[in-house]
């Protein structure tokens, strides 16, 4: 205890002694209230523990589902899982034999699932802290609700998926097409590229896509986010491979749903990498040029090889005479020619577009999906059926706009 000393006081004076017990008292409170209220501090609503974002389902291939969600804290989650809802096995995610801890997004893999099968699942969070003592503070877990999810298997007779693109930050919009959508079955979902203008924080991904995804369809059914070339943009658009899951980590890729080989390619920004726009943040010409290789090297594979079908998926319709279309179909366009593509699925133009096959130039049908307003905005819904592709383009009031026919073809 630190004391100290005044000389020349008289303590026994009643005036002195009354003034030095005020100010102790004064003083000292002030000292006591500083010190000891801080560790002590109202914690808000905002700062309970909580499951901000999902779940929500990515699937990369026929017999894997990723559980995705997000936390206010980072923390130890797992999830329960299986066919009977009330015996749920749990998986767990660890590195190097560690449970991760270290992230507020999490992404757990449930992998050797059967095709054809129904399965159940629910998410649990549990706060850890980590003292300087070297104890562990555990709080208690917190849960989301058990929800369903099914595997399509590869010799599925039929199934469906939707197609959106060019949202550019109209959340209104975006609840507008989901609420169609959820007006009849579907088993996949695309968000071909420019979902937002630029990309700037988590709050916003979330708020923007993740949340009105939830709420309408991903928690029982997976959704594909492609890259366009406003997700090249802003800050956070470094961050974006966080909140998807890819079999290679990537923004292209290739993955199996049902009996179609779906090939995802990233065509990165629409401007020239010489142009000032870009100017030291990005050289999107070598990575295009590294996706062509990869390609070549997909068709080699079993899943390519023996598909139903095989459909591309990528923002930018290079097929048409727009920014730098040429060089990008310079990189990909004859590649693409000897692959036994079926269908591309396109965005970026905001226009409505069926594109015949051009045997000098693509030898398989292109559809451009409308967006950027209400007014040009579409909902492409493909229909997988054991003899054909059925594309039925509607607007957003529900009017059917176009419809496109693939035949299947035998020995593709």
């Amino acid at each position: 205890m630190f004391i100290q000393t005044y000389p020349n006081i008289d303590l026994k004076s009643g005036i002195i002694m009354k003034l030095l017990l005020y100010s102790f008292f004064v003083l000292g409170s002030q000292f006591l209230t500083n010190v000891y209220s801080l560790p002590i501090q109202k914690t808000s609503s905002q700062d309970q523990f909580a499951i901000t974002s999902g779940p929500y389902l990515q699937q990369i291939d026929e017999t894997t589902m990723t559980v995705m969600w997000m936390t206010n804290k980072k923390c130890l989650s797992w999830v329960e899982y299986g066919n009977d809802k009330n015996n749920l096995e749990k998986i767990i995610k660890s590195r190097n034999g560690l449970f991760e801890l270290d992230s507020t997004i999490h992404k757990i893999r449930l992998t050797n699932l059967s095709p054809d099968q129904h399965y159940f699942y629910r998410v649990i969070s549990k706060d850890i802290t980590f003292l300087n003592n070297g104890e562990i503070l555990v709080g208690e877990p917190i849960s989301s609700e058990i929800f369903e999810f099914d595997i399509i298997d590869k010799n599925a007779t039929e199934f469906s998926f939707v197609h959106y693109c060019d949202i550019h930050d109209d959340q209104e919009l975006l609840n507008q097409l989901l609420d169609q959508a959820a007006m009849e079955k579907f088993d996949l979902l695309f968000y071909n590229g420019d979902m937002a203008d630029y990309f700037y924080s988590h709050e916003q991904v979330c708020e923007l896509l993740i949340n009105p995804s939830v709420s309408h369809f991903a928690r029982n059914i997976p959704f594909v986010w492609v890259r366009g070339n406003h997700e090249c943009r802003g800050i956070w658009a470094r961050h974006l491979i966080n909140y998807i899951d890819t079999p290679n980590d990537q923004f292209y890729y290739s993955f199996d749903f049902g009996p179609v080989h779906f090939i995802v390619l990233d065509t990165g920004e629409n401007h020239f990498d010489w142009e000032d726009m870009l100017g030291a943040i990005g050289r999107f010409e070598p990575y295009r040029t590294e996706q062509a290789e990869w390609l070549k090297q997909q068709y080699q594979t079993d899943s390519h090889k023996n598909a139903k079908y095989r459909i591309v998926i990528c923002h930018i319709p290079f097929y048409i005479t727009y920014d730098n279309n040429e060089d990008i179909e310079q990189t990909f366009g004859q590649i693409l020619n000897e692959g036994n593509i079926d269908l591309m699925l396109c965005g970026h133009r905001h226009v409505y577009s069926h594109i015949p096959p051009e045997d000098e130039r693509h030898n398989f049908p292109v559809i451009v999906g409308g967006g950027g307003s209400a007014g040009s905005i579409t909902t492409i819904k493909v229909f997988v059926t054991n003899s054909q592709l059925v594309i039925k383009v509607f607007n957003l009031d529900g009017q059917l706009r176009d419809e496109v026919i693939v035949p299947a073809v035998e020995n593709n």
